[in-house]
């Protein structure tokens, strides 16, 4: 029942991949036809589908009587509604080059390299682009997260921008707030409601009917056709001399703080206090294990003082092979858990091998004999010297993996490992006859 519970889960988990590779794989397989715009619905209901072919640099055909609901979905190429175009449907594009001249009566959602719309959206225009132009009108939002963003038309709400440049022209209007994160902004035109700008460089030479709050680390400039209909809030390094007749509400300046250089210094005496905290858990720890398994502590130190060269060669190729298996084994997926309980005793015995090396260490300075002693007084003065070593600077580093290598090899050649059966040539049975049969018992009194 369980292996027939298993296959099914399996079955299962197949046919919703297969499912979703086919989900996936759709768009590509009509790209790979051809260039398509895909008319989807909006919401959960989808009243109208449609595929037509879009063509680069040809103006996409509209059908004035699709459904509103509709839009207009690009994934490829260059989208462009010409001039005296209507398209009455949102529009989704991801890629290429966005061009409006004619108009657009819905949302507009763009994901490409450079947007230009020299006609109408209706509603909003969310652009995500190197460059962004407009030149025409946007009924409701704009939001640009691009390089570089130019207005010269017109926005009939706010206008949210995030780039490394600004520049609002002349003839712009923003007949909402204006609001600005950017390297270098240029206001020229005529803001109605709110002007709040964060950049480095600033340059207003327009008007705003609203109030104005104007950060800037690089300095603030007004030129002579500037005009505040509100009050003005600026940062800057240093006050500015404004005009009489700039601002009509109040002023208020606040200096732009330098930046401080924060150096994070470690305490004095942390370093030492880490380490004394370290050696003080190594030692709980360690009587604590050393204690309980005499037997087996003594046995791991007598490996690393008889074969110490082996224990280094296992020791190190286990630290290395050992985190390649546990990757492999997550990449699996199915060996995840296998994976984490490897990982898991990986990082115990490379922790508690100190130990065992600590106790030959004690057992060769005390000139300790092999099981001579108890071994927890071996382990408290060896490990002693061993953090007495690691504590030297470049040399303490390397001294800290043979530890780890020396240990790890001893406890791989336990037989409780079944490891030295692979890196000890076994003894081959003698299946010849004895060459001497023993002598018959003497019968008695004899």
């Amino acid at each position: 029942m369980r292996a027939r519970e298993r296959s099914q889960e399996a079955g299962a988990a197949l046919m919703c991949a297969a499912l979703l590779i086919v989900i996936a794989a759709a768009p590509v397989a009509a790209r790979m036809a051809g260039e398509w715009d895909v008319v989807i619905g909006r919401g959960l209901a989808i009243p109208a589908f449609e595929i037509q072919t879009v063509v680069h640099g040809v103006s996409v055909d509209v059908d004035p009587d699709v459904c509103r609901d509709a839009g207009t979905f690009a994934t490829k190429g260059s989208l462009q509604v010409a001039l005296g175009d209507t398209l009455a449907r949102d529009i989704y594009q991801f890629g290429g080059a966005l061009h409006i001249d004619g108009v657009v009566k819905g949302d507009v959602i763009s994901w490409v390299q450079t947007a230009r719309v020299g006609g109408e959206v209706t509603q909003d225009l969310n652009v995500f682009a190197q460059d962004v132009s407009v030149t025409g009108r946007v009924g409701d939002d704009l939001r640009a997260f691009c390089q570089s963003v130019a207005l010269s038309g017109t926005v009939g709400s706010d206008m949210l921008a995030l780039a490394g440049t600004v520049d609002i022209g002349p003839g712009a209007v923003v007949e909402g707030n204006l609001r600005a994160a950017c390297g270098v902004a240029t206001m020229n035109g005529t803001v109605a409601g709110d002007l709040v700008i964060y950049t480095g460089k600033a340059v207003i030479n327009g008007r705003v009917l609203g109030d104005a709050i104007i950060a800037s680390d690089g300095g603030i400039d007004f030129g002579e056709k500037a005009e505040i209909m509100g009050n003005l809030l600026y940062h800057a390094p240093a006050p500015i001399t404004l005009r009489p007749d700039l601002v009509h509400g109040n002023v208020s300046f606040k200096p732009t703080e330098a930046e401080e250089k924060h150096e994070f210094k470690f305490p004095k005496g942390l370093g030492v206090g880490f380490r004394i905290f370290l050696f003080i858990a190594a030692v709980i720890a360690g009587s604590i294990l050393i204690a309980l398994t005499r037997d087996h502590a003594d046995r791991t130190a007598t490996i690393i003082r008889r074969k110490p060269l082996k224990s280094l060669a296992i020791g190190f190729i286990a630290f290395i092979c050992v985190p390649i298996i546990v990757i492999i084994a997550i990449a699996l997926i199915l060996t995840i858990p296998l994976a984490m309980v490897l990982a898991l005793a990986y990082a115990i015995a490379a922790y508690i091998a100190k130990f065992y090396v600590a106790v030959c260490v004690g057992r060769l300075v005390l000139r300790r004999g092999d099981g001579q002693g108890p071994p927890v007084p071996m382990m408290l003065l060896g490990l002693a010297i061993l953090y007495l070593l690691t504590a030297v600077p470049y040399a303490g580093t390397i001294i800290s993996f043979l530890i780890v290598f020396l240990g790890l090899g001893a406890l791989l050649q336990r037989k409780e490992t079944r490891l030295d059966k692979v890196f000890e040539q076994q003894a081959e049975p003698n299946e010849a006859l004895p060459g001497a049969f023993p002598a018959p018992p003497a019968p008695p009194g004899a």
